[in-house]
């Protein structure tokens, strides 16, 4: 959700958005999934086999996401943000996914700066069946000067689950730095680096289930050749407050994500789009190895 914030922070500093923009996507792809092949013993605790289990799968991909800005010249002004999208997987109904989010703002300017606040709710639906609703606020604060642009957001959620799985249930807290660079002429158009910093508390006093993390962001975009593309790359590192094992350490997990995309433009409104996605997560409890892979191919639309 934080994403969609700085999407509209970003428009606002160019103001050459529209005032209103809705973006569709419809497309397929292939995901795998491996994490280490265990069993549990009689005492609940795992036992590596050796090997890795691994899960793939092809699916089908529509989105849609809506984007309104009032008029970014006035000293106060609102904005809108909604999105759905939905990952059906025919040959693997637990890879379906199912995402929704709403996110109204509220923005003024005071003294060079840009202000921002509002609520904003999440949906998330797996397999077929709801998981996880995020209610939460946000407030924001950019300040743009010349190509440059510094934001810093800050969120407060809390996770509600449904009551098979009601032990997740969490608050959680989410400061964002970022700053971005707009270039004129060649091939990089925008470059970003971002700070995050978050924490998760159990509400059901889950030490293991609680955990605090950092991440580093780096991305770009631009054209080349006809084409445009993207880049974003993340590292982050969590701390969980205990392990879910007795007698181990407390959980420590390392992860690294890199996602690229290429869009060949078909005329004004559409375009084709192939994407890319890798993330390797590295845990102090092996149990949470994993190592993700996504290839998608979709038609991009803008009305």
């Amino acid at each position: 959700m934080l994403a969609g914030l700085l999407c509209t922070v970003s428009c606002w500093h160019a103001a050459t958005a529209a005032p209103a923009e809705v973006n569709t996507e419809v497309g397929i792809g292939s995901e795998t999934q491996s994490s280490p092949l265990f069993r549990l013993s009689s005492l609940g605790t795992p036992i590596y086999l050796g090997g890795l289990q691994r899960l793939r799968s092809e699916h089908l991909t529509a989105s849609t996401s809506m984007n309104w800005l009032s008029e970014p010249s006035k000293a106060v002004h609102v904005s809108m943000a909604a999105s759905a999208m939905v990952k059906h997987a025919p040959a693997r109904s637990d890879f379906d996914l199912t995402l929704l989010t709403v996110q109204p703002t509220l923005h003024w300017a005071l003294a060079g700066l840009s202000l921002g606040t509002g609520p904003n709710w999440q949906r998330i639906g797996v397999s077929g069946r709801h998981f996880r609703d995020t209610p939460g606020w946000q407030v924001s604060m950019s300040l743009p000067q010349d190509e440059n642009l510094l934001t810093l957001l800050m969120e407060r959620g809390r996770y509600r689950h449904t009551s098979e799985w009601q032990d997740l249930d969490a608050n959680a807290t989410t400061a964002l730095l970022q700053w971005q660079r707009s270039f004129k002429g060649g091939s990089v158009e925008t470059a970003q680096l971002t700070l995050h910093a978050g924490q998760e508390s159990n509400l059901h006093g889950l030490a293991e289930l609680s955990q605090h993390s950092r991440a580093l962001q780096w991305g770009a975009d631009g054209q080349l050749a006809g084409l445009n593309w993207s880049f974003l790359g993340s590292w982050q590192r969590s701390r969980f407050r205990a392990s879910v094992f007795e007698g181990e350490a407390p959980r420590r997990d390392r992860s690294w994500t890199l996602d690229m995309a290429i869009t060949k433009p078909l005329d004004s409104r559409h375009a084709l789009k192939f994407s890319f996605s890798h993330s390797r997560n590295h845990s102090s409890v092996p149990l949470y190895d994993q190592r993700y892979r996504q290839l998608s191919c979709s038609v991009t639309s803008r009305w």
